[in-house]
This record gives C-alpha cells, sequence and structure tokens, in this order.
C-alpha cells in the first residue's frame, strides 16, 4: 500500500542526475565523481523511473557521492579551491553550501508528502498549533547540556 501512495509526477528536472552540471567543477584532485554513472540505466530498460525503488536508489547514490567526497578530504587537499558555477570556496564553504542546498530539497520533500498525505499527516516537529504546550512542557524542564534528539530516540 506505501508504495501506491508514493506515485509522483515529477518535472523533466527530476528525471536523472547531471553528473557533470554546467559550472560545477568535478575534476578536482583526489575526488571521485562517477559515483552517479548509470543512474539512469532505468529508463532505458523500461523500469518506471518514478517508482519507490528508483527515487530510493538515486536517494542513496545521491548520499553515497556526497560521502565519497568528504571521504576524499585530507590533509593534503584541504587547500583545494572548489568551484561551484565559477565561485571559488573553501572546502568548509563548499560543504555548507552543499549542505544548505539538501535541507532546501529535503524540505521540498517533505511538503510534497505533506500534500500527498493531506489529513493522514503527521508533523516531524511541534504539530501546529500545539507550541504553547511544547513549550511549556520545555520549560518545567530544568536547564540542562543535552541533545534535542534524545527525547525522540528514547533517550531522555
Amino acid at each position: 500500500k506505501r508504495d501506491e501512495e508514493f506515485k509522483l509526477h515529477v518535472g523533466p528536472s527530476l528525471q536523472g542526475v547531471d553528473n557533470n552540471a554546467e559550472g560545477v567543477d568535478n575534476d578536482a584532485e583526489g575526488v571521485d565523481t562517477d559515483i552517479a554513472d548509470g543512474v539512469n540505466k532505468n529508463v532505458r530498460d523500461g523500469t518506471n523511473e518514478h517508482s519507490r525503488a528508483v527515487i530510493t536508489e538515486r536517494w542513496e547514490l545521491g548520499w553515497a557521492c556526497l560521502f565519497a567526497a568528504l571521504d576524499a578530504i585530507n590533509e593534503e587537499n584541504f587547500d583545494t579551491v572548489i568551484y561551484i558555477r565559477n565561485q571559488g570556496h573553501t572546502i568548509p564553504e563548499a560543504v555548507n553550501r552543499q549542505m544548505m542546498h539538501y535541507a532546501y530539497h529535503v524540505g521540498q520533500m517533505v511538503y510534497l508528502g505533506r500534500m500527498m498525505k493531506g489529513d493522514d499527516w503527521q508533523s516531524l516537529s511541534i504539530p501546529k498549533g500545539d507550541s504553547k504546550t511544547y513549550n511549556a512542557e520545555k520549560f518545567a524542564q530544568e536547564k540542562g547540556k543535552r541533545h534535542f534528539t534524545d527525547e525522540y530516540l528514547g533517550k531522555s
């Protein structure tokens, strides 16, 4: 049933990963940028490119690409200038820029999920209209150093 709920019609911007996007320097020394090669193979073999399996595969390939790039950072290449649309970035600047870009797209996915689920949507944070109750519970606790996810992970 969940796969049936996952039907989504997308425009051409989601129809594949362009590993050589114009203006993106994929030639940074020591960084393997070929990890997404073949990501469009599903389109050619007749698989529904918008299926949950294909979208999940692309999601995993994208994260694998990020982690491969991060793993390639070392003392020898840390001072490398990364060019994004011909703008030079230090590695920390490029990583920060990319993480904000990912956050934007995750927000888009959450928005789409909320539209698709309608009244069945379960809030990922404080449900609408519950801020006063939530804040009252938080301010009733003693001040202390703890991670904000502890209560969701059952560590509180």
